[in-house]
């Protein structure tokens, strides 16, 4: 029983997940969106930072030759600095969007859409230093510690060999070349490599954090495992008590079977095996492309369509295989699978025959 109800070997349901994304436990890893951020944010600068240190220099000129102008009144002053304020937002807007929308991505491609508003809950148990220490020396701490180990390395070697390659003088580049440029030179110089650095920082830690996310997902799944005995609780939860339902299924069974009884006087034949199973027959050339089943029922429900066609005078006609057919085949109110016109065309024309006696049951 231990093994069966007390470990964790079962997948999480589809609504133990849904709650547990109700209150924001999903696998995200922060280092991926910090990543796609740092990468495109770099890319973003390398593509417009010379456009935008430009503007800026326009920007610079532009203020202090209007600052210093001589007939600089109140109104003139406001006007320069809203001609400022947005020729810097002109500048900076497709830096600031693309930085936004990779931010807002990074995050979008793990999770989804997601709104969890227990996280932004007050909680004096995210400050307790007792579980802080827990998850520092538990596994999942040691975990993170080894991965932030790894992900220093990685980003110190990466950073060194970015670097080398524009101080390194054995590499061709000259040592402290920045200085033995004017400033312009300096700059663009100083902008290529930061943003060399920043995409390699960003590339790298974008790839380890692929293996922080699938290390993170696995911790999730793991989390979220539950006994046997919490899935057949929860699908109890879900589903309704058994017995309940089983209770419903009997009941709606017999509204049913009342409503068909209440159609066998108008049956034309009732068709049985002859007392295992019952199928009454209704039969309407200028209506109906085929006969169909108007009550059918198996054991005691059968007994009674027998007893409702004798006192309604339907005949009864024992064709044990037909009527195991027509009961296995035929649904109540469609007509009968043309498979078995032929027999139920012969029990037809033998109730036609019969017609001229008295209607009763007749076991043929």
């Amino acid at each position: 029983m231990a093994e069966d109800f007390g470990e964790r070997t079962e997948r999480a349901t589809p609504r133990k997940r849904q709650e547990a994304r109700e209150r924001g436990q999903v696998a995200r890893s922060a280092d991926l969106a910090a990543g796609v951020l740092l990468l495109g944010a770099f890319a973003a600068l390398l593509l417009w930072g010379e456009r935008m240190a430009a503007a800026a220099a326009r920007l610079v000129r532009a203020g202090w030759g209007g600052a210093g102008a001589p007939d600089l009144t109140a109104a003139g002053a406001s006007a320069l600095i809203t001609r400022s304020a947005l020729a810097a937002a002109a500048a900076l807007a497709p830096f600031v969007l693309v930085t936004v929308f990779l931010a807002f991505l990074g995050n979008f491609l793990q999770v989804g859409p997601l709104w969890a508003g227990e996280l932004v809950r007050p909680d004096i148990g995210r400050i307790s230093p007792g579980r802080g220490l827990r998850r520092l020396l538990g596994p999942h701490g040691a975990a993170r510690t080894v991965m932030g180990i790894l992900k220093i390395g990685c980003l110190a070697a990466v950073v060194y060999f970015v670097l080398a390659r524009h101080v390194d003088p054995s590499r061709g580049a000259p040592l402290f070349a920045f200085f033995g440029e004017d400033l312009g030179g300096a700059l663009a110089r100083a902008n290529r490599a930061a943003c060399e650095l920043g995409i390699a920082c960003g590339a790298a830690l974008c790839l380890l954090a692929v293996l922080d996310y699938g290390y993170r997902r696995w911790r999730h799944e793991a989390d979220l495992r539950m006994t046997k005995l919490e899935v057949r609780e929860e699908m109890r939860r879900l589903e309704g008590d058994p017995k309940i339902k089983e209770r419903r299924r009997r009941i709606q069974r017999q509204i049913a079977f009342q409503r068909c009884l209440r159609d066998v006087p108008a049956a034309d034949v009732v068709v049985t095996n002859p007392s295992e199973y019952a199928v009454a027959l209704a039969y309407d050339e200028g209506a109906d492309a085929a006969p169909r089943v108007v009550a059918k029922g198996e054991g005691a429900p059968a007994g009674r369509i027998r007893e409702a066609a004798v006192a309604a005078g339907v005949p009864v006609v024992q064709r044990p295989p037909l009527a195991r057919a027509l009961y296995t085949l035929a649904a109540i109110g469609h007509e009968i699978p043309r498979q078995l016109y032929e027999g139920v065309a012969e029990v037809l024309a033998y109730v036609r025959r019969m017609s001229g006696a008295p209607r009763r049951e007749r076991v043929a």
